[in-house]
């Protein structure tokens, strides 16, 4: 696969469920946990490796997965706030300090997401009441967001959305990609033509392989001047996925490409194809001549705070990354208390129920089975108790 995806443009990843649009994000965001890239594709960050990446600049290349994970005890409030303390920069404006930075951008991405008002709610799961499916997604969007990662994946983000829901993300997403500088990559399954309309490029995979990168104003012209017809009133974006199935596409005749093998080389062959390599040598040349590696190492070390290592990844110092867990922590016990005071009510009874049995005990070896059998049972007893916080962890 080939592509050049350059600061301030939004690409979506269209393709089939099992086309690899999952895999080919989580390569992208160097999360490859489980698979193995081939050792002679070159992925290039403006000179930066993936490597780079994994040892440095985690934090700068975001995966945000399908299926949404958050503390369901924690309100939206606190757990955008706990995003935006672990990725505030030392190089803030003058007179804003730390907390007035955090509260401010949480109530920036809170309007800009339409969560303003879901700020004291908590965020709930199965057990525990909160905000609802589509607002927990739009949680997690703007948690990744607030991270100010200059590359962010997304994975059918808009799932759980409803479609008008769907276009506000997306123009969003366009808008923060305009003014701050940042690539945005989305794969999506459904999709308005007025949300395709906002996208730059587009990649269309097919059973793993690519057979388009380009700009979305000319895929239809691609594959229509292919032998493919449009039917009337599709989106462009179902028209592109259909193409990939064989029971929805609609050919002028039978002299078309119709195995993915087939696709992709119509796609090599391709004049937009040679047009795309040139612009990607070029590119990785002009990051050498400029040395853009070392000009993004610079900007990443000057929004790390004091005491914390340029070769780290993490934008503020260890302690403050203790203190912001144990406030978050904190937040947790007074979302759900119930637990926790219940444990250290019951072990505490325990503790004087099992103390009780050591009362006028004789100090002789007659009393020696009833020491041992009590203290087994307190060791039992706790023992026993740490299974119930089984269903509280997983």
């Amino acid at each position: 696969m080939d592509a050049l995806m350059l600061p301030g443009t939004v690409t979506a990843v269209l393709g089939r469920p099992g086309a690899g649009c999952s895999t080919l994000l989580k390569t992208i965001a160097s999360q490859t946990y489980g698979f193995d890239v081939d050792p002679t594709s070159v992925i290039s960050y403006d000179g930066l490796s993936a490597d780079d990446i994994k040892k440095h600049y985690r934090g700068e290349v975001v995966y945000s997965a399908e299926t949404d994970s958050h503390f369901p005890q924690l309100t939206v409030g606190e757990t955008l706030e706990f995003a935006a303390a672990l990725r505030t920069p030392e190089n803030r404006p003058v007179g804003i300090t730390r907390e007035q930075y955090i509260k401010h951008m949480t109530k920036v991405y809170l309007a800009t997401y339409g969560l303003s008002h879901t700020y004291d709610t908590k965020i709930g799961n199965e057990f525990i009441r909160g905000v609802s499916g589509g607002e927990r997604k739009r949680v997690s969007i703007a948690e990744v967001s607030l991270c100010g990662s200059n590359l962010q994946c997304w994975d059918n983000a808009t799932r759980g959305l409803d479609a008008a829901t769907a276009l506000e993300f997306v123009k969003a997403l366009k808008v923060s990609s305009t003014l701050l500088d940042t690539t945005a990559l989305i794969s999506i399954y459904q999709c308005s033509q007025d949300a395709y309309d906002l996208f730059d490029n587009i990649i269309v995979l097919y059973e793993g392989r690519q057979i388009y990168y380009g700009p979305g104003t000319e895929a239809k012209h691609y594959f229509e001047k292919m032998g493919y017809i449009c039917p009337q009133r599709q989106t462009t974006a179902d028209f592109l996925t259909s193409v990939t199935s064989p029971a929805e596409r609609k050919s002028r005749d039978d002299n078309v490409p119709h195995t993915s093998e087939e696709f992709e080389q119509y796609w090599k062959a391709s004049s937009d194809y040679a047009d795309l390599v040139k612009r990607i040598s070029s590119y990785m040349n002009d990051c050498k001549q400029r040395n853009t590696s070392e000009s993004f190492r610079e900007a990443h070390v000057s929004k790390q705070s004091k005491h914390t290592s340029p070769s780290s990844p993490y934008r503020v110092s260890y302690n403050m990354q203790i203190k912001t867990i144990m406030r978050r922590n904190l937040w947790r016990f007074r979302g759900d208390p119930f637990f926790t005071v219940f444990s250290v009510v019951t072990n505490t009874m325990m503790g004087l129920i099992l103390s009780s049995l050591f009362y006028n005990l004789p100090f002789t070896t007659g009393a020696f089975y009833y020491r041992t059998a009590a203290l087994f049972f307190a060791v039992l007893f706790n023992a026993f108790s740490s299974l119930n916080e089984i269903m509280r962890l997983y």
